[in-house]
């Protein structure tokens, strides 16, 4: 147990204790891996080693025990390994980790370990390596972070070796060739300022992962382009400024890194030809002036071209229609027919942008196309589909769902260039002008059109296709046209469109909606109207042919308008939930909104309201109703503030009889039969469970509450248990006006009483909130009885 609990202090972070370290040794005879790292040790001697080898324990098992081929000491201290240390290991050890220590001098007793395979040397103050390495089975060398800074000519007799680490050393040139076998060699920051021919020149069919970056190299040896299978060449933060034909013609580089040097053209490379696979190409903070455009179209994997900071005037328009480009980044250069506004909108809107300023080139014409898919590759449908990908993705999504999303596609477009795209989407989708979109390469072939979004295209007017006879739109349930620069908005442009549920056409420039069917007879197109969005325009009442037939609707959004005034036609929208009238200029609540029984939301923040009617409190369903902002001076700013629950409880208490019975006997002409009498027996049971509480008798008050008197009144009405039908006794008026005596002066307390302490204001507002309360039992067995 005590070594168990040493063993595991010493993982988290405290080295561990002499039984700790037995543990560790004793788990290393069965798996011949002895890990003594963080041990805080200073020295690898050979009694540590020895004692790791010892013999077995009365509790162990011969037959478990393993020779040693595996020692790690990562993380300690030591700054030497004895010489004869490693000797009794050197026929079976094939991994050693010394990394992060003190080391010095390169321990000599490594030398002896004719099978090692891996030796890790990172992070030590190690300065030189010794003239001789013979290691024939090393695959890795690790010497990262050290002083090194010299390689020796043995180095290339490592006729096994891989993976070659010698980043973060103080390298200054590189003379001696490398061994054959090397797929992974990093010499990332260094100071290496000259690297001889011979260097590359055993590595040509096996070096792959190749990390020059942060050196001070201004140019690279001949040799570099013979490495044909090269994959990544990472030459980042150097001082190249001429490329030439030295890029490796391999078949299979993915990726060039090239920022931050000082290159002034790479015409003179030949990328298409050198490299046809390459997918990442950063030539970002050089001193480039200009692209060539013929070999980067050959490049067709290229899937990010990252040229930021560079002296580019001008972009060629084949960017536009290459396939596979994900990322591309200009920011930074000289360009003077691009806006900064394109280029920051990200790949996707730069690239639509240069497909508007030239045609595909040649090369890159049967990408554009796109496969055959029984459609004239010429028509302009095809063209559409195929040139732009957001275009394609959104209608290969519609084919799935019906939902046909092209919202910001043609933002950077021409309002007649983006009006001519939606009308060929939407004629190709029905079928018109000669287009057949039932071959099972279509896109819109699966589901038939229920959502279409255009919002954020510069459209300027309704799309023309949306009012065709020939184009049926029957399916079509939700319609949305915001900010898409209308300026009006007839009836008639969604003449095919007789089934919609839902239109948005907010932030435009109507001032007016619908305006055209008031001409004449006409076909009834929004009856089966739900939501409608007309918020952020320039309207100055209320769409007259919405309040006339669209008796189905349930949201009506018409904030941020001018609206200032309300011919009393409201009313006719009795199926409403949802009326958003904030920040226009409505001098007064609209008086046709008391009824509309369905009214669940009110909105009117913000407009020029100067009084509130107490019977809004009295909608069966109301639960919010926004006020803020307005001259009113019915709801006092504090209780406006408590949100919609006190403006309601508010209103509520200060009806009158007569308007309170008013409100039921609309719940019987409004509401289904079932439903108001649920709401009337509900508050019957009010009435009877506040008079049947057990504390009716003992509730007073210190800071103004209820008389004894009242308290014995209430707790004597007759109550036997839940009843559906007859009501309570109904209570006297004396009784009522006492009781509005006493709230009146609770409120005027609470307003006034500055002297009261926090917990004299608690408990006055918890009286006078049942105060109110009590009222509203009372008015409601009134009504009721």
């Amino acid at each position: 147990a005590d070594a168990l609990r040493d063993s595991t202090a010493g993982r988290s972070g405290a080295p561990p204790g002499p039984a700790g370290i037995a543990a560790r040794m004793r788990a290393a005879r069965s798996s011949g891996c002895l890990d003594l790292s963080s041990c805080d040790i200073e020295r690898v001697t050979d009694e540590l080693l020895s004692s790791a080898q010892g013999g077995v324990a009365a509790d162990e098992d011969w037959w478990t025990v393993v020779d040693l081929t595996e020692l790690r000491f990562s993380n300690n201290r030591i700054v030497a390994v004895d010489a004869g240390a490693l000797l009794d290991l050197k026929d079976n050890l094939q991994v050693v980790l010394l990394d992060n220590n003190q080391l010095v001098d390169f321990p000599q007793g490594l030398l002896e370990l004719e099978g090692l395979r891996k030796l890790v040397l990172a992070h030590n103050p190690l300065r030189d390596l010794p003239n001789e390495l013979c290691w024939p089975e090393l695959a890795m060398l690790d010497l990262a972070h050290t002083k090194v800074s010299q390689v020796p000519p043995s180095l290339s007799q490592l006729l096994n070796l891989q993976h070659l680490d010698l980043s973060h050393c103080s390298l200054r040139e590189l003379r001696e060739p490398l061994p054959a076998t090397i797929s992974k060699l990093q010499l990332n920051d260094n100071e290496i300022e000259y690297i001889g021919d011979q260097v590359f020149s055993r590595v040509s069919n096996s070096l792959r992962t190749l990390d020059l970056s942060k050196n001070k190299l201004s140019c690279l040896p001949s040799s570099f382009s013979d490495l044909s299978v090269l994959q990544i060449a990472d030459l980042r933060y150097n001082r190249l400024e001429v490329l030439g034909s030295l890029l490796p013609a391999s078949a299979v580089l993915d990726q060039v890194l090239l920022g931050f040097n000082s290159l002034t053209r790479i015409d003179d490379v030949g990328l298409g030809e050198r490299c046809p696979a390459l997918s990442v190409l950063m030539l970002n903070d050089n001193k480039i002036s200009a692209l060539p455009e013929e070999q980067l179209v050959r490049c067709a994997e290229l899937k990010m071209l990252e040229i930021g900071n560079n002296n580019i005037a001008d972009l060629p328009a084949a960017l536009g229609y290459m396939p596979k480009l994900q990322g591309l980044n200009a920011i930074g250069n000289p360009l003077r027919g691009i806006r900064f506004s394109i280029l920051q909108a990200g790949t996707q809107k730069l690239k639509a942008y240069l497909r508007t300023r030239g045609p595909a080139p040649p090369s890159l014409a049967a990408e554009v196309n796109g496969p055959a898919t029984g459609i004239d590759a010429k028509s302009p449908f095809q063209q559409l589909l195929w040139s732009n990908e957001p275009v394609r993705d959104a209608a290969a999504a519609a084919r799935s769902s019906g939902i046909l999303r092209l919202d910001q596609l043609f933002a950077t477009n021409e309002s007649q260039v983006a009006h001519d795209n939606v009308q060929v989407l939407l004629s190709a989708f029905a079928g018109v002008d000669g287009e057949n979109l039932d071959d099972e390469d279509s896109p819109f072939r699966a589901r038939p059109l229920q959502h279409l979004g255009l919002s954020g295209n510069p459209l300027g007017v309704v799309p023309r296709c949306l009012a065709s006879r020939q184009l049926s739109l029957d399916t079509l349930l939700c319609l949305e046209l915001g900010n898409v620069g209308l300026s009006e908005l007839p009836l008639a442009a969604l003449a095919s469109c007789c089934n919609l549920e839902k239109l948005v056409a907010r932030k435009n420039r109507l001032v007016d909606a619908f305006s055209d069917a008031l001409a004449g007879p006409r076909k009834l197109l929004l009856t089966k109207l739900k939501h409608l969005d007309l918020r952020e325009n320039q309207m100055v009442e209320f769409p007259q042919v919405v309040l006339s037939e669209c008796h189905q609707l349930e949201d009506l959004l018409l904030g941020f308008n001018n609206i200032s005034r309300d011919d009393g036609r409201l009313g006719q929208l009795r199926s409403l939930k949802t009326l958003d009238l904030s920040n226009n200029r409505l001098p007064d609540l609209p008086q046709a909104i008391l009824a509309m029984p369905m009214l669940e939301f009110i909105n009117l923040e913000n407009n020029a309201c100067s009084s509130v009617p107490y019977e809004v409190a009295t909608l069966p369903r109301l639960r919010t109703l926004l006020l803020s902002g307005n001259p009113q001076r019915v709801v006092r700013p504090h209780i406006v503030a408590e949100g919609s629950a006190a403006v309601l409880a508010y209103l509520k208490d200060r009806c009158t009889t007569d308007q309170l019975t008013a409100m039921h006997k609309d719940l019987d002409a409004q509401m289904p039969t079932a439903a108001a009498a649920a709401l009337r027996i509900g508050e019957s049971r009010n009435g009877e469970r506040a008079a049947n509480r057990p504390d009716a008798e003992n509730y007073s008050s210190n800071a103004g509450g209820f008389s004894d008197s009242q308290h014995k009144h209430f707790a004597s009405q007759p109550s036997s248990g839940p009843k559906t039908s007859g009501a309570p006794a109904t209570p006297r008026p004396e009784d009522i006006a006492a009781l509005d005596q006493q709230i009146a002066e609770m409120e005027d307390r609470l307003e006034n009483d500055f002297s009261l302490s926090g917990t004299q204001r608690a408990t006055l507002r918890r009286d006078l909130a049942k105060g109110r309360a009590a009222r509203s039992r009372m008015m409601t067995g009134q009504v009721i009885a």
